[in-house]
């Protein structure tokens, strides 16, 4: 090995152990993914489980706005963890001498493995029980572009509303793995920043072409670009993480620079909800903030934020979140015309009672998914598994 590789894989050894005093050990468990020897960060599920929590109370009708930022703090997760697994897979590739098309097959079949089989029953069953919107969104929720339709067309179509994420994050996985493994190294960074960029340079094209408010408005909501500064900043963190020149940077401007100016800006643009600059960089400063909760859970939360993000049972909700975000918005719709035709009752949607129960239910549906059918589908990624190096730190998680 030459002396650049050596100084490159000491970097990652140093950035991915570097310790804060504000932070605790990090813990390493087993994970529903094999055939990845990555460390699993329970606290990251942890956030997963925060983030599905919002979407699911302003969905039930119980927190205003909720939904936005859960989203989004799943979009800087994805960005962060995939990142990740794309730098190793790099490395593995100067290292153990794999080709990039290995590395390229291992990482979308592992994708497909763990996302396509719950989406696409989903999507099929609707299409098969002829639910409303399936049949003639078909072709768009096939080919996970359902977010671009409801964007060029303006309205929200209810019944899958909520796939526009899922559409998003699956176009994003077929660019950004082609620019981790192909780009110059010195490049990586450089390609998030633009990333990031992309999203309020974006916003701020609909602003002053006057789209917010208007027929089109749905692109600064739904529409690819306006998530790609959640993205992109998930991404940067990883990747400035695994140098030794910008980990140590990374480390002290994560502890008080980042957060407190990310919070700032999201309570003064939280206030103003009108102007220019609300709509332009409110997104992107609540990235900055989610991606300091990443970092720092990623290492691992001290005290009682730290107990709190590893709890058990956070951190299962957290593994099940994917199942709970597919099959929220259908469990009280079923359930009251099940109700309703079964026992002649006509159940309540709103409201705190109705939110638990529904919320309870929900859980229970996404837990026998995991068990009867997403975990099986799942454990096949052991046929594709991404070769053992010797790098320290590599974040897995049970969706990743």
């Amino acid at each position: 090995m030459d002396l650049a590789r050596r100084t490159h894989l000491k970097a990652l050894q140093i950035a991915q152990c570097a310790a804060s005093d504000a932070v605790a050990p990090m813990t390493t468990q087993q994970s529903d993914s094999p055939g990845t020897p990555l460390e699993y960060m329970p606290q990251l599920d942890g956030l997963r489980a925060v983030a599905v929590s919002a979407v699911i109370a302003q969905h039930y009708t119980v927190l205003v706005g909720g939904a936005g930022y859960g989203v989004h703090l799943f979009f800087v997760l994805s960005g962060f963890l995939i990142t990740r697994i794309l730098l190793v897979e790099r490395e593995n590739v100067s290292t153990l001498g794999i080709t990039r098309v290995r590395a390229f097959r291992q990482f979308y079949l592992r994708r497909m493995l763990r996302i396509f089989p719950l989406y696409y029953f989903v999507v099929l069953a609707g299409i098969a029980l002829n639910v409303r919107n399936a049949r003639e969104y078909a072709p768009w929720l096939l080919t996970y572009t359902f977010n671009l339709k409801m964007a060029a067309q303006g309205t929200y179509v209810d019944t899958f509303a909520h796939f526009w994420s899922l559409a998003i994050e699956e176009q994003y996985y077929l660019v950004w793995p082609w620019l981790i493994l192909l780009l110059p190294r010195r490049r990586l960074a450089t390609a998030a920043v633009i990333t990031t960029a992309i999203a309020p340079l974006f916003r701020l094209y609909l602003a002053l072409t006057g789209r917010f408010g208007g027929p089109h408005d749905l692109w600064a909501y739904v529409g690819t670009p306006t998530a790609l500064d959640s993205l992109g900043i998930g991404s940067l963190i990883a990747i400035l993480m695994s140098r030794e020149s910008s980990a140590q940077m990374l480390r002290r401007s994560m502890e008080w620079v980042v957060p407190v100016i990310a919070f700032v800006l999201v309570v003064v643009l939280e206030v103003t909800p009108h102007g220019l600059i609300h709509h332009v960089f409110l997104d992107t400063a609540a990235a900055m903030f989610f991606g300091w909760l990443i970092y720092t859970a990623s290492r691992g939360f001290s005290g009682i934020t730290g107990k709190i993000l590893a709890a058990a049972p956070l951190v299962f909700v957290g593994k099940i979140s994917y199942g709970i975000y597919v099959y929220h918005p259908y469990v009280p719709a079923v359930t009251v015309r099940l109700a309703r035709r079964f026992l002649g009752v006509t159940l309540p949607i709103e409201g705190w009672i109705a939110a638990l129960f529904y919320v309870s239910l929900t859980i229970a549906v996404a837990t026998l998914s995991w068990y009867a059918f997403e975990r099986p589908i799942n454990r096949l990624k052991r046929k594709f598994p991404y070769p053992a190096t010797s790098l320290p730190g590599r974040a897995r998680q049970s969706s990743a």
